[in-house]
């Protein structure tokens, strides 16, 4: 059944479904039983799918955010930037110091050569937006006694755009046309079972063209 949704849409609208397991991690507190119900959620804290705790849960480590993993997967997957694979032998984040945020323990890791190139350019900008949300996607202010810091800024189709928070990424995401080429090419991929081929270049376009006209495919 088509609902008119999109890809525009479905990165910031406030909406998610929720039961009594997960309607807590989202400051919810009515009983929602077993059945899984649609909720508004705070538009001042949620916007989309990448502020959803299916996301930001999958990918957090088990006690903290984790910003590469969620800066990797929206490279790759919402984007479709072309990432380098990693070096060998990447040693793992140290122990949080005492004072320290988590922000700042990933940028003292990666803030080096040979991580830097791709952490400060494809990867960092895209996860620290998120650390306003906890390892299970919980909304948070604080982090480890500092106050969050979600505010970057990231090349997105040539241009160097700047923004403070996942609400806003979300939003500049969704005018993407870089964002609506690569939910183009996922979609195409589904349709055919298989990655379009170069002879397919024109289908994606007009795919792609008819996405950022907010319709729906």
């Amino acid at each position: 059944v088509t609902r008119g949704g999109s890809i525009k849409s479905l990165l910031t609208t406030p909406v998610a479904f929720v039961n009594d397991r997960t309607a807590p991690f989202y400051g919810l507190n009515a009983s929602y039983g077993n059945t899984l119900t649609k909720v508004e959620l705070d538009a001042g804290k949620r916007a989309g799918v990448l502020t959803q705790v299916g996301f930001l849960s999958k990918y957090g480590s088990q006690s903290q955010s984790d910003p590469i993993l969620r800066g990797v997967h929206i490279s790759l997957d919402i984007i479709c930037s072309s990432l380098p694979a990693p070096p060998n032998d990447i040693p793992p984040l140290p122990a949080l110091k005492d004072g320290q945020s988590n922000r700042q323990r990933v940028e003292e890791l990666t803030g080096k050569a040979p991580c830097n190139a791709c952490h400060d350019t494809f990867i960092n900008p895209l996860g620290f937006a998120f650390e306003g949300y906890d390892a299970v996607g919980q909304w948070r202010t604080q982090d480890n006694g500092q106050p969050v810091n979600t505010a970057a800024t990231f090349t997105l189709d040539g241009k160097m755009v700047s923004y403070n928070g996942a609400i806003e990424l979300s939003q500049l995401l969704a005018s993407s046309p870089s964002v609506h080429r690569c939910y183009s090419e996922h979609w195409l991929e589904y349709v055919l079972g298989r990655k379009p081929t170069a002879e397919e270049s024109g289908v994606l376009d007009n795919l792609s063209t008819a996405s950022q006209a907010d319709g729906t495919m």
